[in-house]
């Protein structure tokens, strides 16, 4: 990571030592290694920052790897939420309690009885 902080748009009245600790770029992969990349100047509190490189470091991944991960993890959950969500407006309740009240099935097995 460069040294050299890109310039602050809000000018000099932000404060310094929060401009010096928080302003990095992060490197977003969407499709492949090999796709289109942007950038984006990320602004984090000091101490999520410093959390990001030590786990980063920690894993022996650069800061952008880390945070793409990260983000890429996050959307995924998100996306998987709203699956299970869409899935859960059609499903069909009555047609659920049917299946599960007829009789059948074997019994439980001891190890499989809750305390």
């Amino acid at each position: 990571m460069s040294d050299q902080l890109p310039r602050d748009p809000l000018g000099p009245s932000r404060d310094a030592r929060y401009r010096a600790s928080t302003f990095f770029t992060v490197d977003q992969t969407w499709e492949s290694m090999k796709a289109r990349q942007s950038t984006y100047p990320l602004r984090l509190p000091t101490s999520v920052r410093a959390e990001v490189e030590r786990r980063a470091k920690a894993e022996g991944s650069s800061v952008n790897q880390f945070v793409a991960t990260a983000v890429a993890e996050k959307l995924a959950v998100m996306n998987t939420a709203a699956f299970f969500a869409e899935r859960r407006s059609k499903a069909d309740f009555a047609a659920f309690d049917q299946i599960m009240s007829r009789p059948g099935g074997a019994e439980l097995d001891d190890d499989d009885r809750l305390p």
